[in-house]
């Protein structure tokens, strides 16, 4: 059991490094920062595109989307989970929040599972590789999770959700700024 992890509780979180080779001139920190804060680029790469709905600009001026995760099996369950959340852009990084979450596949479980995301993206500058750091944490609240077999089934959820995390930002979001530069490198200022 993690630390601060209740019986009706399951974290799994997870830190990545992602390293970008940019070819030919480097860009200087303050380009990455604004990289960073194109919000809905980023999400376009980080998730599939044809699956977000978004940006809607709340009252207080932070930006919330939908996403509808494609059906994933875990056993004989096909889980499609759609996600709301808050992405907050500042100059050190990119912030998600999960606001809610609902799964359909569940049937009358559904009631007793709240499903929670949190992370986030930052520059990294630190020795040879350039690139970003990234933090994700999912968490499990249900009452079903102090039933060994449940709480199993929880915890495999959970590593399924931060591989498809990993796997989008190893992906999309290499490719992504690689064309970005590739953009900004051929049209300057």
């Amino acid at each position: 059991m993690l630390q601060n992890e209740s019986p009706a509780e399951l974290c799994r979180e997870r830190y990545l490094k992602i390293s970008i080779a940019f070819p030919g001139q480097q860009p200087k920190n303050s380009e990455l920062s604004a990289y960073l804060n194109q919000t809905e680029r980023l999400m376009c790469c980080i998730l599939s595109p044809e699956r977000l709905r978004g940006p809607f600009i709340q009252t207080n001026g932070v930006n919330l989307f939908i996403y509808c995760s494609a059906p994933f099996r875990l056993f004989t369950f096909s889980l499609s989970p759609e996600l709301h959340f808050e992405v907050h852009s500042k100059e050190e990084g990119l912030y998600l929040v999960s606001k809610k979450c609902k799964i359909d596949g569940l049937g009358k479980w559904q009631k007793f599972i709240r499903f929670h995301l949190y992370a986030n993206l930052i520059l990294d500058d630190e020795g040879p590789d350039r690139g970003f750091v990234g933090f994700a944490k999912v968490v499990l609240n249900s009452s079903l999770a102090a039933w060994k077999p449940s709480r199993w089934l929880g915890e495999m959820a959970l590593e399924q959700a931060l591989d498809r995390i990993e796997r989008r930002l190893r992906r999309g979001l290499v490719k992504d700024v690689g064309r970005w530069w590739a953009e900004l490198s051929t049209f300057p200022g």
